[in-house]
């Protein structure tokens, strides 16, 4: 699954361990945008996210995968 926007996500596998990390960052695109800009663009995309999780009727692992992302970035947004 591959969500368009200013977040860039990686998962991190520890070795000879199960143990996972996530890391985020900010795409250049975004980090590029004066304060005002990236506020309306990180707004713009959780109503995005939003509209595309509901959209996905069953309850799959890309729907899951989804409201992760969404959950993060509604954490964020008050920060940016």
């Amino acid at each position: 699954m591959e969500i368009e926007g200013p977040l860039k996500f990686g998962i991190v596998t520890q070795d000879n361990s199960l143990d996972r990390e996530i890391h985020l960052d900010f795409t250049d695109t975004f980090q590029n945008l004066n304060l005002r800009e990236q506020t309306q663009v990180f707004h713009a995309y959780i109503m995005q996210l939003k509209s595309q999780s509901e959209a996905i009727v069953d309850e799959n692992s890309e729907r899951q995968g989804m409201l992760v992302v969404l959950q993060i970035a509604e954490q964020l947004a008050p920060h940016i």
